[in-house]
């Protein structure tokens, strides 16, 4: 078995990231927030929801970034999740499991509810109830980051696109 490859992408619509622009500390802090959210739930992922509260590298994924588009403000990341973490969740089942678990945590971060879909996020969930509350709080200040362009310009909204909803059934 060999790695496995996730990808999403993140873009901002709107106002002047229509024209492929932003202003560049807004930029910089969604690249950044985006970076941080990513790997701290990556790593969580792999890792037996081990949550992380400093800025390190995942164990178990590594997360690449892509070059810019032209037209609009988009950034796709690419999530690499080793042999070793596609053993253990299952090569079929480690896509839509990790997009279950992206949607748990990143939906409990900014206090939206969100009901996992996929067995071992379910059970997950059951196993340790206090694991979500911990991770929505090591995902604030990420997610804060992530949305500062729209928090200075209400004409700019996000977009993240990955795996459509029905892989979910």
């Amino acid at each position: 078995m060999s790695e496995k490859e996730v990808s999403l992408i993140l873009r901002l619509e709107g106002g002047i990231a229509d024209e492929g622009l932003l202003d560049v500390y807004d930029a910089a802090n969604t690249i950044y927030g985006l970076a941080r959210a990513v790997n701290l739930v990556s790593h969580s992922f792999a890792n037996d929801e081990e949550v992380r509260k400093k800025n390190q590298s995942a164990h178990g994924a590594k997360a690449f970034i892509h070059s810019s588009k032209k037209g609009c403000f988009e950034e796709q990341v690419d999530i690499r999740f080793d042999t070793k973490t596609v053993q253990k969740i299952g090569h079929s089942v480690l896509v839509n499991t990790f997009w279950d678990y992206l949607n748990w945590t990143w939906h409990a971060s900014v206090g939206f509810l969100y009901e996992p879909k996929t067995p071992q996020v379910i059970k997950i969930a059951e196993a340790n109830d206090l694991f979500i509350y911990e991770i929505a709080d090591a995902l604030e200040s990420p997610m804060q980051l992530i949305h500062k362009a729209i928090s200075h310009d209400n004409s700019i909204n996000r977009l993240l696109k990955y795996p459509p909803p029905s892989l979910f059934g």
